[in-house]
């Protein structure tokens, strides 16, 4: 010691003094001031002493110093990322976890390390991210894949990478991506949804159908439990024409529904408009009256959009849900709102169709039972109208009691005229003008005994706003006897 006294009160003296009173072999390491160097030692007991082995191990501890540092300066930005992190080592188990990572799991370090992540966590097997995991245990390459945590209700971007010790997982949360684009996809569909029933009513006659195709596809767009269209009866008690449900036991297909909340009072306002959008109807300011009545058809959330066609009052368009309730978002309502817009506008124009519908009907039984030969015919011949006096007409001319009365449309017409009078009648449809667009002719077909029946014939061009010619219409009257009196005078 008189020529180490730099080592005494080090490891080194009190090792040395325990090896020799004990008479027990020791080692350890420490760090020796006098050459500024780490030691690693070992000792024997021997008859005259001590034994003593050293070996410079500073080389080592200087790497191992700077390694901790590095692992000390990594831990601190794993600590401070704003990305969960873990580690895994070859039999699975976590070996580290940060601060991060613990946040978002409500799990402490204690319960977390030394764990299989799918222990913690079972319902992550057989999951995208579960497989890239192993993948990556596999083949030692880094692995990349999206998954959605049921756990912590977020979507992660997991960055896999292999080490020596395992794998390192890193976690970034998308979560808010995941919303831009899902808000994103939806706001297309709404579009494209609303274009397409748009075009469908604007298009089509099946009103029936366009209404059943409304309400499902609005159901199914809402993800709702019943979408139902409300139409009103004179006593503004309705009936329910056309439901799209979730299940049968939502079904309200053509029950009369009086509601006892609605009357004359509530007309007005949803006349020029109103909405009704409730959430959750046991907890809204709602007449309770109100909300006996749609608690008995398991209604929880509900959205009520008028169905207006100048300035009418047609009915309801409702979604519903009844399983829970539902917040019901802006574009949602908008969407009820434009869709009401144009159920309004097929209803109405079903009531004209069906005005018209009786009108032709009318028209025709008049014009069957008239004894004038009428037809209607393209400018180039082909016939679009005909009453049954013009198809017996056109078989005139065949012998035998059983003539035939059919007339074939969109078919050149044939008139029983010889060559001169059908050259005659031609020319005076193609005289007619839209200054001068009524003519008149008088022809002669022969009968198959031998007589001549004479016809007056009134032709009329049809043409459009931009004076097209579109169409020709002729009524014919039958004037054999006035003509045989003629010639006989």
């Amino acid at each position: 010691w008189e020529l180490f006294s730099d080592a005494l009160g080090t490891a080194f003296e009190t090792e040395l003094r325990k090896a020799l009173t004990e008479q027990v072999a020791t080692e350890f390491e420490d760090f020796y001031p006098g050459l500024g160097r780490w030691f690693y030692v070992k000792t024997y007991p021997i008859e005259s002493g001590l034994a003593i082995y050293f070996q410079d191990v500073t080389h080592r501890r200087i790497a191992e110093a700077k390694l901790a540092q590095v692992n000390q300066e990594l831990s601190a930005v794993l600590e401070s990322t704003t990305d969960a992190f873990i580690s895994i080592d070859h039999e699975g188990k976590l070996t580290y976890v940060n601060r991060n990572f613990e946040t978002r799991t409500g799990l402490t370090r204690r319960q977390l390390l030394g764990e299989s992540p799918w222990d913690v966590f079972p319902d992550l097997q057989h999951t995208d991210f579960f497989e890239a995991v192993n993948l990556a245990k596999e083949t030692h390459q880094a692995q990349e894949v999206e998954y959605f945590c049921p756990y912590t209700q977020t979507w992660f971007f997991a960055h896999i990478y292999a080490t020596p010790g395992g794998l390192s997982v890193y976690l970034q949360d998308v979560t808010a991506r995941r919303k831009v684009e899902v808000e994103r996809q939806r706001q297309t569909e709404l579009t494209e949804l609303l274009l397409r029933l748009t075009v469908q009513v604007r298009e089509s006659l099946e009103v029936e159908k366009i209404l059943q195709t409304t309400v499902d596809e609005v159901r199914q767009f809402l993800a709702v439990d019943r979408v139902i269209i409300y139409q009103f009866a004179p006593d503004w008690s309705g009936k329910v024409v056309v439901e799209s449900v979730h299940h049968p036991e939502y079904a309200l297909l053509n029950q009369v529904i009086y509601d006892p909340c609605f009357g004359a009072s509530q007309v007005g306002p949803y006349r020029l408009g109103r909405i009704s959008q409730v959430d959750n109807i046991y907890q809204s300011e709602m007449n309770p009256c109100y909300i006996e009545f749609l608690a008995q058809f398991q209604v929880q959330a509900n959205l009520v959009v008028p169905i207006i066609n100048q300035d009418q009052l047609l009915g309801l368009l409702v979604a519903q849900h009844c399983q829970s309730p539902r917040a019901w978002v802006t574009d949602e309502v908008g969407l009820l709102q434009q869709l009401a817009a144009q159920v309004g506008i097929a209803v109405n124009r079903a009531k004209l169709v069906t005005a018209l519908k009786e009108q032709e009907a009318r028209y025709r039984a008049i014009v069957e039972d008239q004894t004038e030969l009428i037809y209607r015919c393209t400018p180039d011949g082909l016939l679009t109208f005909a009453n049954a006096a013009f198809c017996r007409y056109l078989h005139s001319t065949e012998a035998g009691e059983a003539k035939g009365e059919q007339c074939y449309f969109n078919q050149p017409i044939r008139h029983p005229l010889n060559e001169v009078e059908l050259a005659r009648f031609e020319h005076q449809l193609r005289a007619l003008t839209p200054v001068s667009p009524v003519g008149t002719i008088e022809c002669y077909v022969e009968l198959p005994n031998g007589d001549q029946a004479w016809y007056e014939w009134t032709m009329r061009a049809l043409y459009d706003s931009e004076q097209n010619l579109r169409e020709y219409q002729c009524l014919g009257r039958e004037i054999t006897r006035r003509k045989k009196m003629e010639f006989q005078l």
